[in-house]
């Protein structure tokens, strides 16, 4: 069962006692944030919500939903043009779609062959073993570069070298606790390839997993993704005051033909 149906059922309670937009925004927030945290943190094994990740997004949560719960009730109306919604809603479109093809998540990029990736966390650094499938390229020109771990803009690297064929061995240190994302990088020619392991600090238990041995797309420049991750959130809210407005008009609509039909 998707994990927005308890969301859906808190939203749909609070609206039913007519609760206010700030309280609605609360009550969808605050069960949007129990059902997904423990999810994140607990069954998913790529991404982690700390503490401070909760403290700082649950507030903006609550705010975004009680502005947008407002706008599409009709309690704010921020008298756009229809046209100049449609228009803005187009440009912010078409500046957010490189968006997509500059970001770098962690395993996206063409697949050359598969990896299994074991990492201990043990202590302060983590332990990588990396054996490389065969393929029919082989893997005789993979030359090790580096073990790095990376975390909200944090990033440590530390040696990677080949111990037998196709198997490879590195370490890298792990400033604080909570999860990273351990990468193994390989140069092939003029190709740079890569493959990661998430791993949660201070775990004593190894962790192994079959992975994707990828080239990695080009990523773009810092401000280029923040604007361009703007964008895309600037779509999300043309799109959804276009979505409130038609409510209201279609709202007034019915209203206006239901007292019709009573004065006839």
């Amino acid at each position: 069962m998707p994990l927005l149906v308890f969301a859906a059922v808190a939203f749909d309670s609070a609206s039913r006692r007519n609760w206010s937009a700030s309280a609605v925004a609360a009550a969808l927030a605050v069960a949007l944030y129990v059902t997904y945290v423990p999810y994140l943190n607990w069954i998913r094994s790529d991404v982690r919500l700390e503490t401070a990740d909760v403290v700082l997004g649950l507030p903006l949560a609550w705010l975004g939903g009680a502005a947008a719960i407002a706008v599409a009730s009709g309690k704010v109306s921020l008298r756009l043009p229809g046209r100049r919604v449609a228009a803005t809603s187009v440009v912010l479109l078409v500046a957010a779609m490189p968006a997509a093809a500059l970001a770098h998540d962690p395993g996206q990029g063409e697949e050359t062959s598969n990896a299994r990736v074991t990492a201990t966390a043990a202590g302060p650094r983590a332990q990588l073993h990396v054996d490389v499938a065969e393929s029919p390229r082989g893997c005789g020109d993979l030359e090790p570069r580096r073990a790095v771990a990376r975390r909200a803009g944090e990033v440590t690297s530390g040696p990677l070298r080949r111990t037998a064929r196709c198997t490879y061995r590195g370490s890298v240190a792990l400033p604080a606790r909570g999860r990273w994302f351990v990468y193994a990088e390989f140069r092939r020619g003029r190709d740079r390839l890569e493959t990661w392991v998430p791993v949660i600090a201070g775990t004593a238990s190894p962790r192994t997993e079959l992975r994707s041995l990828y080239v990695p797309p080009s990523v773009s420049s810092p401000l280029v993704k923040t604007l361009s991750g703007i964008a895309m959130y600037g779509v999300f809210l043309a799109i959804a005051l276009r979505i409130g407005s038609l409510y209201r008009r279609e709202a007034a609509r019915r209203l206006a033909g239901s007292r019709a039909a009573g004065a006839a």
